[in-house]
């Protein structure tokens, strides 16, 4: 028997079309109500505030492992698609994801990540040029998209001629590893599948090869560990290295779209941003603070706990709303304004503990770099029109396109 929250969830609010272009006003009354709420709709606790969150992902009583707790909802024949899903850190916990997290860990320091930065700007540059041939660009096809796939496809070693194809496998295995725990949908799933199948055919042929030649990429690194002391198996392998491919690309897509979003709403931000580029690392973290591209994760209570005044039992889903935390007024001065000078700007954007991303700075130097190159080449950046919408992913907070009509500066 479930504690009853102090208000009850409405069945429509979580997940459904009315938060999709606008989560926050529901992220609010929620944690106003209670910052921890049972919701019968997904069979979940929902937890909206900061203190909470952050002792959630501190806390080893809740499990990283959603797959063993939720798996059997779904049929038997997505089974290979939660195979891999377990494989991976971000579903693991104890000593295997202390193996897996020291194991890739060791793997990018190997491939000296921080040697891209001059590899990303040429990069970024290089979308700015086909841009300004048009005088237009889809932000989000045009840059936000390409920028941080390559990159990760680089430091991975992914040839060029094979990154269309890996971005729609990405597309659609990461839908359904980050809504699986909520609800998501037999299509959803299929898609996840047939990708998850084709990818991991791609990747064992490409470990074969590696094997007899490795080179300084970060899959050659990780090959080498599948045989060191540690060792990772095959399966831990490919299952990684689709995390990485998914997780190295899509949250910073989504923080390059909403950061040139913002920017967009503020013309004097972005002139100010333009005079002096030092600026931009703290206008990033704003971004990623108030528009934060992974709207919630999970975690499952793997004991009886009395937490915040609610007795969550064994086997209970925790859900976790990093964008309502990251708006919390106990913890951020006027929450809901956007202050691109905001220190201390401590969000959760990248979640906390021993599940932090692996990828964090690889992240913020893309959005970094990425806003450098953009506001020191543009001089027109202006929205062609106002007829947006944000993508169908809701754990993946984005606007699905951002036409733009732009012009070269004058010493460009």
């Amino acid at each position: 028997m479930k504690a009853m929250p102090m208000e009850p969830i409405r069945p429509h609010h979580l997940f459904g079309d009315e938060m999709l272009e606008n989560p926050f006003n529901i992220y609010r009354e929620l944690r106003e109500a209670n910052p921890i709420q049972w919701s019968d709709q997904v069979q979940a606790w929902v937890v909206t505030g900061y203190a909470e969150t952050d002792s959630v992902l501190k806390d080893k009583r809740f499990l990283s492992n959603r797959v063993s707790a939720h798996r059997a909802r779904y049929s038997r024949s997505y089974a290979p698609l939660f195979d891999i899903f377990s494989e991976t850190m971000v579903q693991s916990d104890g000593e295997k994801h202390e193996r897996l997290r020291a194991l890739v860990h060791s793997a990018f320091k190997r491939t000296e990540v921080s040697k891209y930065e001059d590899r990303i700007r040429a990069l970024a540059n290089e979308l700015v040029d086909g841009a300004l041939l048009n005088g237009e660009m889809n932000f989000v096809t045009d840059f936000a998209i390409p920028l941080p796939i390559l990159v990760i496809s680089e430091i991975l070693g992914v040839p060029l001629e094979d990154r269309g194809k890996i971005r729609q496998w990405c597309d659609d295995y990461s839908v359904a590893a980050l809504t699986f725990y909520t609800n998501t949908s037999e299509r959803i799933l299929k898609n996840a599948l047939e990708s998850a199948h084709d990818f991991r055919d791609y990747l064992r042929e490409r470990t074969k090869v590696l094997k007899e030649a490795p080179g300084d990429d970060l899959l050659s690194s990780l090959v080498l560990a599948q045989e060191g002391e540690s060792k990772l198996s095959l399966d831990e392998l490919l299952a990684n290295t689709m995390l990485l491919l998914n997780a190295g690309n899509e949250t910073t897509c989504c923080a390059l779209t909403n950061g040139m979003y913002i920017l967009l709403q503020q013309p004097e931000l972005m002139r100010a941003l333009r005079d002096d580029p030092s600026k931009i690392s703290d206008f990033t973290e704003e971004v990623l603070r108030q528009e934060t591209p992974v709207q919630f994760i999970g975690r499952i209570a793997q004991e009886d706990v009395d937490f915040a005044g609610e007795q969550i039992r064994k086997g209970d889903t925790v859900i976790l709303l990093l964008a309502a935390a990251n708006r919390d007024p106990a913890v951020f001065d006027d929450p809901e304004s956007f202050d691109a000078t905001r220190r201390p700007n401590k969000h959760s954007a990248f979640g906390v503990g021993a599940h932090v991303c692996a990828g964090v700075q690889l992240a913020k130097l893309e959005m970094r770099i990425g806003f450098e190159v953009l506001l020191g080449r543009l001089k027109t950046i202006e929205l062609a029109h106002n007829n947006l919408k944000h993508s169908r992913n809701f754990n993946l907070r984005c606007w699905a396109a951002l036409p733009l009509n732009i012009s070269a500066s004058a010493h460009d």
